[in-house]
């Protein structure tokens, strides 16, 4: 009897105890999430802490191809840089888990580079922006798409890299498809082209005066994930 409540005691003390580690998995897709979009099944999944230094290193299941898990010190600050054969590295910043979890399909992905490339070609000439391509390797790109468009209306979007400001494109798709300048109204995608490497920030003002910052450590070549850029709520 003694035995098996030292064994109980054991036990509770084990689960009271909060863990020091999370296991982090998923499947991550090989381009933006969209219809017949395969998972990430060739590539790289590393994680850093704010100032660029390795944590961990995402493995792939051999059964699987394409889930990938990760063991994280829990509710810490990373950045998850996601790379593959024919995608650019794709640096996304977020918080770890507070235990076993799982992201969503498609809540992870490494930028195809034709996709990347599609778009920042697109720009050469917009508001005299003229982006240099990622595989030289000399800079890094930011492109984002704000989770709720409307809040953006009006919303002030300061970019900042070790060189000052750096311009952001605010734009909205029209009914054909193309993308045009958002002006006042909604945003559906910004995109910062040409910050060196080194400390990124991203500062989003809305209208009625709610701010929003991220962080990240930029290498050159690399692509700055702002997907789903989320606000305070009002």
């Amino acid at each position: 009897m003694i035995l098996l409540a030292l064994l109980a005691c054991a036990l509770l003390e084990e689960q009271r105890t909060p863990p020091t580690e999370a296991l982090w998995s998923g499947w991550v897709l090989a381009d933006l999430p969209a219809e017949d979009v395969p998972a990430l099944e060739s590539g790289t999944f590393e994680v850093f802490d704010l100032e660029g230094q390795p944590l961990a290193e995402a493995v792939e299941d051999a059964e699987n191809p394409g889930y990938w898990s990760v063991e994280l010190p829990v509710d810490t600050e990373v950045q998850l840089r996601i790379d593959g054969v024919e995608q650019v590295p794709t640096l996304w910043r977020t918080r770890s888990p507070q235990g076993r979890a799982y992201w969503l399909s498609g809540g992870l992905f490494a930028v195809h580079e034709d996709t990347q490339e599609a778009l920042f070609d697109s720009l050469d000439g917009w508001q005299g922006m003229s982006p240099a391509s990622l595989s030289d390797g000399e800079v890094a790109h930011l492109w984002g798409t704000p989770a709720e468009p409307q809040d953006w209306a009006g919303a002030t979007v300061e970019l900042e890299g070790v060189d000052g400001a750096v311009p952001v494109a605010r734009l909205s798709l029209s009914e054909d498809g193309s993308l045009i300048d958002a002006g006042l109204g909604p945003v559906d995608l910004f995109v910062g082209p040409d910050l060196p490497p080194g400390p990124v920030l991203l500062r989003v003002t809305t209208a009625d005066g709610r701010v929003a910052e991220t962080r990240w450590r930029a290498q050159g070549g690399e692509l700055l994930s702002a997907f789903t850029f989320s606000l305070p709520s009002p």
